[in-house]
Parts: C-alpha cells; sequence; structure tokens
C-alpha cells in the first residue's frame, strides 16, 4: 500500500519505506485528494479548505508549489493530476488503502449474501486491517472532507457489526461476548453492537449477563436520549427471557463454493480432432507461463485455424484462470463491420455481472470500469479475428494476473511495439499433421487404403486446416474415391480474397466443392445469408430471405448445417465463419440486383414485423408509428411480456445491426422505424450504449423526411432523458414538437408534449410542466385521443405542486378507467399513494402502493419498482414502523443504484435519512440527508433537494443547531416559493414556526 490515509497520512515506497511529507498544508492537501480519490477536486474547494474559507491573495500560488512537491513523492499507482479547474488524485486500487478497505468490505458482503461467512469473516477481517487510527489521524480536518470521513468512519462500524454476524454464523459466540462487552462500552448506542453482545452472551450459557446487558442499554438509551431500544433488540429480549429456541446456535454447513466471484465461462468448444501445432502449442506454454506476460498474439493468413490453436490451448489452461475466462470474435475481417471497442465492452461488463443500465457509453470510462473488475483476478482474454492494435488495446486488461491472447491476420506490430506483446506467426499445418488430420476426419480404413490420395488433398488444400475440414465433410459424402475428389478440386477456380502465397486456388475450390453439391434452395439460402448484417440469424430470417415457411427453411438450414456451411447455436441461434460469410457474398452477386432487394425487403419488413409485435406484447405504451406492416411470416406469439423482453433481448444484436446498416446503406425507413420500435424496449432495459448509437443513426437516415426525423429524435431524446441529461433532452424534443406540428403528426406530438411536461417537472419547474401536459391535453382532445397518460403525469404534477385531491381525481381517473397501459396504471397507483399519504390515508396508499410494485416487477420497470419501494418506506415511517422501512428504502436504494438511475437514488438516499430522523439516529440522517441533498443538487431534482433541505433543518433543530436549522428551513421555504413546490412551502414555514 503506497498511500495511506485511514489513520496518520502516510507515503510508503515500492520497499515499504515511509516517504519525508511537507508542510501541514501540503499533508492536509494530499488527504483531501486522497479522500476524493479519482475524482477532480476544484481550486475553489481545496483553497476554502485549507485556509477555513480565508484564504489569503497568495493562496493559489502556495497550492501550485505545494502540489509540485507532493508530485515528487508519487509512486506507481500514483498519479497527481492538474485538470481543468483543479485537480485530481489518480490511484489503482492497490496503491491507496481506502480503495482497498472498500473492495474488501464489498467482496465480504457478497460472500455473506452467498452464504460463505468464513470468506466473508476473512474480507472483513482483512478489511479492518487497513484501519491505524481516526482518519487523517493527526492533521486539521477541513470541514469539506468531514462528510466523507463520517461516511468512511460509518462504513467501517458496519463492516465490523457484519464480521461479527458472519462470527456468530461459525459459532464464535464463546470469544465474541468479552470483545463486544468492549465494543458497546466505545460505541454506546449501536444497538446491533448490543444485540450481538446479548446473543453472544446467551449462546455461552450466560443468559442473566444477557439480560442485564439489555437491561444496561435500555438505561443508557433512556437517560441519553429519551427513548427505548428498537423493536429488533426489544424483540431479541424477549427471545432471551423466553430461552426461545431459535436463538441456539445451528451448525450449517457452508456451501462448496469458496468465492463469491461467478467466473464468465465463454470458450467456444475446442475443435474437434484437434491435430498438431506441437511448436505452436509449446510457444503458447513458454511465453504464458512466464508471471510478467500479460498479451500474445497469433497472426497469420486466414484459415490457418488460429482460432482453433487459441481456443485448443485455453481449454488446457483454464484452471490456472480460476476466475474465468472471455471471448469474442471482432469481425476485424469478414462482410461485417468489426465490433467497436464499446461493443465488446458492454459485452463483457454484462458477462462480468455489470447491469445493461451500469455500462458506461463512452470507451474511456467503460474501459476502466472493465479493467476495475478484473483487478486482482486471473482471467484469460481471448480477443479473436481482430483487425489492429487500435481495435484490441481498449480490451486489454490492466494487470499482469489476467491473460491475452489476440488472433489476427495482421501482424499485431503496433500491439509488439507499444504494449509489450509477443506475436507468433502460424503457418498451415505440417504435411504430416495434415496427414493425420485427413486421417481422423475421414476414417482410418479409408484413409490408410488411398495415402497418396490424401497427401495430395492436403497439398490441393495448401494444409489449411479450415480447407482441410471442407474438404473432408465433401469427400465423406461421396462413393467415389479420394483421389477423384482430388481431380475435382484441382478443376475449380480459387477463392481469391483467400489466396497464400504458395497454393493461391485452394481454398475457394474447398468452398465451391461444399457449395456446388447443394440443392438449388440450399444454395439460394446460403448466397442470400451474404446480405444478413449482423453476426448471426434464425430461422425465421432464413424464411424470410427464401419467402418460405419457417418450418420449411428448417429443412434448407438442416442441409447447409450437415454441409458445414453454418453452425448451429443454442437458442435457435445460427452463425457463418467470416471466411465463408465473405464467400457467401460474392455468390450472392448470382442474384439479380432486383432480387437481392427484395430479399432484403423480406428480412427488414420480417424483423419489422416481430418487433412490433415484441413491444406490443411488452405493453410499453409509449408513443409509435402506427401504419400497418407487411406480414412476411407468420405471426409469433409471446406468452407475455416476459418471453417478449426475452426475444428482443436475443435478438437485440441482429435488430441493431439492421438499423445500422439501413441508416449507410438504406432502404432508410428501416433504420428509424426499428428505432420508433425500439425505444420501448431500450427504456426499459437502459442498454445505453446501443440505444444512442441506433437513436443517433436514425436521425441522419431521416434526413429531411418530418415524420423519420421526429421518430428518431423522440428515440434520442429519450435517452437523454433516461440519464438525465435534460437540457439535450428537451433540445430533441422541441425539435419533435416542432416536426409533428408541421407534418399533423398529433399523436407523438402529445407524447413528447407529456415528455417534455415530465422533464420540467423534474427539474422543479412545474408551471412550464402544467403548460406542456395542458397543451398535450388540448391536443388529445381535439384529435379524440386517449388521455390516460397525460392525466396520469398531471397527477403526478398535482403532488409535487401540493394539490393532493386534485391529484387523487386525476389518477382515479387513469386507475379506474380501464384504458391505461400497464406501465401508466403501475405509475399512477404509486403517485396515487403518495397523495394518499398525504391526505393522511394510509390503508389506500399502501394498497396503491403494493399494487404499483407488483405492477412494475411484472413490467420489468426497474426504476419504477424502486420508486413503489421508497413510497412504501414513506408510507410505513408514517405508521410508525420504521424497521419495515428501513428495509424497504435499502432495497429501493440497491435498485436504485444498480440501474444507475440518480432520480430513485436520490430520492431513497433522502428517504433512509428520513428514517434515520424517526429513530433518533442523527448522524446517519445528517449523513444521507447530505448525500441526497449533494446528489439533488448535482441531478438538479428539485423536489428531493427540497425534501433534504427539510430533512436537514429537521435533524439541526433535533441536535441543537438553531440557527443552522433556521438557514436551511428558509432556503426550502423560498426555493418552494420560487418553483411552485406549494406542499414543500407550507413544510417549510410550519418548521419555521416551531423555532
Amino acid at each position: 500500500m503506497r498511500l495511506r490515509v485511514l489513520g496518520p497520512l502516510e507515503v510508503r515506497d515500492l520497499d515499504d519505506r515511509p516517504q519525508v511529507l511537507g508542510r501541514v498544508k501540503e499533508r492536509v492537501l494530499l488527504g483531501m485528494l486522497a479522500l476524493r480519490v479519482n475524482t477532480l477536486v476544484s481550486r475553489d474547494a481545496l483553497l476554502a479548505g485549507l485556509w477555513e474559507g480565508r484564504p489569503p491573495r497568495s493562496a493559489p500560488a502556495n497550492v501550485t508549489s505545494y502540489v509540485s512537491n507532493l508530485r515528487r513523492i508519487m509512486q506507481p499507482g500514483l498519479v497527481l493530476e492538474t485538470l481543468p479547474g483543479g485537480y485530481q488524485l489518480t490511484a489503482d486500487a492497490d496503491a491507496i488503502d481506502l480503495l482497498s478497505f472498500e473492495r474488501l468490505v464489498e467482496q465480504g458482503r457478497q460472500a455473506r449474501a452467498d452464504g460463505q461467512h468464513a470468506l466473508a469473516v476473512e474480507r472483513l477481517t482483512q478489511a479492518a486491517g487497513f484501519w491505524r487510527g481516526p482518519v487523517m489521524d493527526g492533521l486539521p480536518v477541513p470541514d469539506a472532507v468531514r462528510p466523507e470521513i463520517a461516511r468512511l468512519e460509518d462504513l467501517r462500524l458496519t463492516a465490523l457489526e457484519e464480521c461479527i454476524d458472519g462470527r456468530l454464523e461459525l459459532g464464535q459466540h464463546g470469544t465474541l461476548a468479552d470483545e463486544l462487552a468492549v465494543l458497546t462500552s466505545r460505541h454506546e448506542f449501536r444497538e446491533r453492537l448490543w444485540g450481538q453482545r446479548i446473543l453472544a452472551l446467551y449462546r455461552s450459557g450466560r443468559q442473566s449477563e444477557a439480560l442485564a446487558a439489555y437491561q444496561e442499554v435500555h438505561r443508557l438509551l433512556d437517560e441519553h436520549l429519551g427513548i427505548e431500544p428498537g423493536a429488533a433488540l426489544r424483540a431479541l429480549h424477549q427471545q432471551v427471557l423466553r430461552s426461545d429456541p431459535k436463538l441456539e446456535y445451528a451448525v450449517v454447513a457452508e456451501p462448496v463454493v469458496v468465492s463469491s466471484w461467478t467466473p464468465p465461462r465463454q470458450l467456444p468448444p475446442t475443435v474437434w480432432a484437434f491435430t498438431g501445432r506441437a511448436d505452436e502449442l509449446a510457444w503458447l506454454e513458454s511465453q504464458g507461463a512466464a508471471e510478467t506476460m500479460t498479451v500474445m498474439a497469433l497472426v497469420g493468413t486466414a484459415g490457418m485455424g488460429k482460432t482453433a490453436l487459441a481456443v485448443h490451448w485455453a481449454h488446457r489452461v483454464a484452471d490456472r484462470f480460476p476466475d474465468g475466462q472471455l471471448y469474442v470474435d471482432l469481425h476485424g475481417h469478414g462482410t461485417q463491420d468489426p465490433s467497436t471497442p464499446i461493443e465488446v465492452l458492454t459485452s463483457f461488463l454484462r458477462a462480468l455481472g455489470v447491469p445493461s443500465e451500469r455500462i458506461p457509453t463512452d470507451v474511456e470510462t467503460a474501459t476502466a470500469s472493465y479493467r476495475s473488475k478484473l483487478a486482482g483476478r486471473r482471467v484469460l482474454v481471448i480477443l479473436d479475428n481482430a483487425g489492429s492494435a487500435e481495435q484490441v488495446r481498449p480490451l486489454l486488461p490492466g494487470e499482469p494476473g489476467c491473460l491475452t491472447i489476440v488472433t489476427s491476420r495482421r501482424r499485431m506490430t503496433g500491439l509488439v511495439a507499444l504494449d509489450g506483446a509477443r506475436a507468433h506467426v502460424v503457418g498451415g499445418l505440417t504435411p504430416d499433421d495434415a496427414h493425420e488430420l485427413l486421417t481422423r476426419l475421414l476414417g482410418a480404413d479409408r484413409a490408410n487404403a488411398e495415402p497418396a490420395a490424401v497427401a495430395k488433398l492436403g497439398e490441393v488444400c495448401a494444409h489449411l486446416p479450415l480447407a482441410l475440414r471442407l474438404a473432408a465433410a465433401r469427400v465423406a459424402g461421396m462413393d467415389g474415391s479420394i483421389e477423384d475428389c482430388v481431380a475435382d478440386l484441382t478443376s475449380v477456380q480459387t477463392l481469391d480474397m483467400l489466396a497464400v502465397d504458395d497454393e493461391p486456388s485452394a481454398v475457394r475450390a474447398v468452398f465451391d466443392s461444399s457449395y456446388e453439391p447443394l440443392n438449388p434452395l440450399a444454395q439460394r439460402l446460403f448466397r442470400l445469408l451474404g446480405l444478413v448484417p449482423g453476426g448471426g440469424f434464425t430461422r425465421r430470417t432464413a424464411a424470410a430471405l427464401l419467402d418460405v415457411h419457417p418450418d420449411k427453411a428448417d429443412a434448407v438450414l438442416d442441409v447447409l448445417v450437415s454441409a458445414s456451411m453454418i453452425e448451429r447455436r443454442a437458442a435457435g441461434q445460427f452463425v457463418m465463419h467470416d471466411l465463408l460469410c465473405r464467400y457467401a457474398t460474392e455468390r450472392v452477386a448470382a442474384e439479380t440486383t432486383e432480387d437481392r432487394a427484395a430479399a432484403l425487403g423480406r428480412l427488414f419488413g420480417s424483423y419489422l414485423q416481430d418487433t412490433e409485435t415484441a413491444v406490443v406484447t411488452m405493453g410499453s405504451g409509449m408513443a409509435r408509428i402506427t401504419q400497418p406492416l407487411a406480414e412476411i411470416l407468420p405471426a409469433l406469439e409471446f406468452q407475455g411480456s416476459g418471453e417478449a423482453l426475452a426475444w428482443l433481448d436475443a435478438q437485440r444484436e441482429s435488430l441493431v445491426a439492421a438499423a445500422l446498416y439501413a441508416a449507410e446503406h438504406g432502404p432508410h425507413g428501416v433504420a428509424w422505424r426499428l428505432c420508433d420500435q425500439l425505444r420501448g424496449y431500450f427504456w426499459a432495459r437502459r442498454c445505453h450504449p446501443e440505444w444512442l448509437t441506433v437513436a443517433e443513426a436514425a436521425v441522419t437516415a431521416a434526413g429531411d423526411d418530418l415524420e423519420a426525423a421526429a421518430a428518431a429524435r423522440h428515440c434520442l431524446g429519450d435517452h437523454f432523458w433516461s440519464l438525465g441529461d435534460y437540457e439535450p433532452a428537451i433540445r430533441q424534443y422541441v425539435q419533435v414538437v416542432a416536426a409533428c406540428a408541421e407534418a399533423g403528426l398529433a399523436r407523438r406530438q402529445v407524447g413528447v408534449l407529456i415528455n417534455l411536461g415530465a422533464v420540467h417537472r423534474e427539474l422543479g419547474h412545474l408551471n412550464q410542466a402544467h403548460d406542456r401536459l395542458r397543451e398535450a391535453l388540448d391536443v388529445a382532445q381535439r384529435n379524440e385521443f386517449a388521455e390516460t397518460t397525460i392525466r396520469a403525469n398531471l397527477g403526478a404534477l398535482h403532488v409535487e405542486m401540493g394539490r393532493m385531491e386534485d391529484a387523487v381525481q386525476e389518477h382515479t381517473r387513469v386507475v379506474d378507467g380501464g384504458q391505461a397501459s400497464a406501465p401508466e396504471r403501475a405509475f399512477s397507483l404509486n403517485s396515487l399513494a403518495t397523495a394518499h399519504r398525504h391526505l393522511g390515508h394510509l390503508d389506500e396508499a399502501q394498497s396503491c402502493a403494493m399494487d404499483a410494485l407488483a405492477l412494475h416487477r411484472e413490467t420489468g420497470n426497474r426504476a419504477g419498482e424502486a420508486s413503489a419501494l421508497e413510497t412504501l418506506a414513506a408510507i410505513h415511517l408514517d405508521r410508525d414502523h420504521p424497521t419495515e422501512a428501513f428495509t424497504f428504502a435499502k432495497d429501493a436504494l440497491a435498485i436504485a443504484q444498480a440501474i444507475a438511475n440518480p432520480r430513485a437514488e436520490t430520492a431513497t438516499l433522502t428517504m433512509l435519512a428520513a428514517v434515520h430522523l424517526h429513530q433518533g439516529d442523527h448522524t446517519q440522517a445528517e449523513h444521507y440527508f447530505t448525500l441526497g441533498l449533494e446528489s439533488a443538487r448535482t441531478n438538479r431534482i428539485t423536489y428531493t433537494e427540497l425534501e433534504a433541505l427539510l430533512g436537514l433543518a429537521a435533524t439541526h433543530q433535533a441536535t441543537a443547531r438553531p440557527t443552522t436549522a433556521r438557514a436551511l428551513a428558509t432556503e426550502a421555504r423560498q426555493a418552494a416559493q420560487a418553483s411552485g413546490f406549494a406542499h414543500h412551502q407550507a413544510t417549510a414555514e410550519t418548521l419555521l414556526r416551531t423555532m
């Protein structure tokens, strides 16, 4: 550990020798940057912290000098950067103790969740070991970092309590009883520690001492805080009194799994009858054994078997990489567009357990997230079919524990020169190995009967493994001799794109010899598959291309699979080797221009038809283009929204590829129609990288077509809104409204006006929100459209404006009207629950919130689920059920953080604070209210900003800080009055009257 802040501030070199730190302010500056590690800290914040808000004129120059001095003691893994507006200390996870502490706590918690109590105790004990005393011990602590220090101190205590829980699960109550006596004397008001002490005493046969301990904490809480122990501690006391058998220690066998890590296992199956490659395997073994080796490249001409070699060796050494194996085909060479780094990083991060909603959309941030997930682990990564070093570089892990194998037709000199890679050129098999491979493929009896013909077949195939396998498949299906087959092969042309120096004719001859025996329908399907964008296809793809029923397409696909022209994958998916894709692309030239256009039209038509069926079944309720679509194939049938979502998940890559292809090559209408259809799916799944790519491509494809531009910009606006990026969202929506008004697209105009209203509501622009929604209602009524979505949003707006009776009226019309979609009904039920709660109708509120929660879960709306849980927390707090409220709030926060939804996260942070305030835990209340306030201001969520300000005011009032309490309440009143939040204004005025 090179920088230590959890205790006296220290910097140590690689030999663990302490470095001499300079003046006090230099050390304080380093501490401030360390506590905000990997985050920009503004110069103003540093100046205010170092000089307590009164910096002298020389302060900026002094800070520059301090930074210069600190850079001299920076160690590997620590970088002090000057950035626009301030400074940032960038650190590896292992370079600073607080990052390592947080990582171990997270690992310990995951181990506990998995039932791995011994592993949890080990990790949490290791985490505690990083603490050497109070944070920045011995230095003056600026006010600006006190909240972060409070968070770390709280995490330290919580981790300690979780470690004790783990030790209790392991039966260590005997030793814990005395340890907990010391801990409860230090932390008198931590009820969880008292409960653990009471349980440890009881399990140690010391029931009377357990009861005495309860009386002690009861007295402390009563004398110092004027409260009784919480419900959990009271319940434990009753269990001890009656000697409840449930308190006895029960030995539970831990699961066999020893790690909370779920390793990805993405290696393709090893190639059957893998033969030879002794030299290459020896090279891989020698290079891969080096501890410092991180990247190996297998390079050479197409068809040499580089992928088979890499996968074969990877299976042999998989046990050396217990944390998993990742694999991707980068499509660096082939008809398919090369995979971009962000596409691969998105896929890898999903495989590593990162939800789609939390995956960054830019390469730099995604790479950092990917490397963080791999840090400290041993993972084997295969980057197959790379097109360039630039394509590969963002995908390389950051630490030596991982090993990457790159395969490419290029020499990868950039990786060798700049990234320390070792490259090996893979040539054809030796004649002996080629002969052995053909013998295994053809059968020993037949091959041994014609050894000269087998040798000749190897020569004709240039000893390329792929060509050898295809040729063997051809010969195996013939009744004639191998010699006759060789004669046929030598009589046809080569595949120019696969030419090799010593035998330019071999590969095309092999492909031709596999293609030409196919029946006419199979040949035509193979050709038309050369038109398909993306990496895979299904039976419905084949049916659309051939213009036949899917059942008939199944039979044709079986022919191609048997001929080794395509591969069958799980879940009805098929793929084609990229060499064969190129061959199919050349072969499709045999189709007339009209036939190619017709096949592509049917293909894209089937995508539009099936996607429309899926999104309708999802029930997203979003406005879309409603023009009838041609029925290319028999309609898909889905058993509910879950099955429709699963289909969209499986087809996402193909649909995105089709949209991007159509945007570039046409027909452009396919691009923006698919974009419009997928908008509801993108909203539900929050797969931001694909969402942004498709929306931007659709905007470009739309050109001057008003309807197309409206659909594409609608999708792009929704993308920005979902990220809380309000200004770009508003700009897109305003353009859509104008286009709709000009083109007479009233239905979409209504939908986008609703979105504008919702965005303004989230920003706290309540009057503007009301105007947009009224405008939407006017357009809807003129055109006799359904009003459910508008009224649902008006109801939510009335809640924030404090008009609870109006909110109940609007939401009741939506819920009872029978026209609302499931998402609309769920939204209205949750907002209706809030209105009833403010009116004191807690039974009605709880019923509505539970119904909303069930509907959000049914439709897969994670953000809605978090919001409903937060509403239930508020209702239970009003009922004086703090334990239940805390559980709902914690569950809501976990979801909000998992999907990276700032509005939901901010609301649940504030709700957690309210629970702590209700329980009299003012330290925790202030901590979470402060976090909620910071998040609300960062994300410009006025409603929750007011909630947090009022909560902080109440907390300061409860802790005898009347001056700051009044200032906070006054700030809340003024902000509420300015924005039109009448309920919050009234709450602030009531609070001020009590001061």
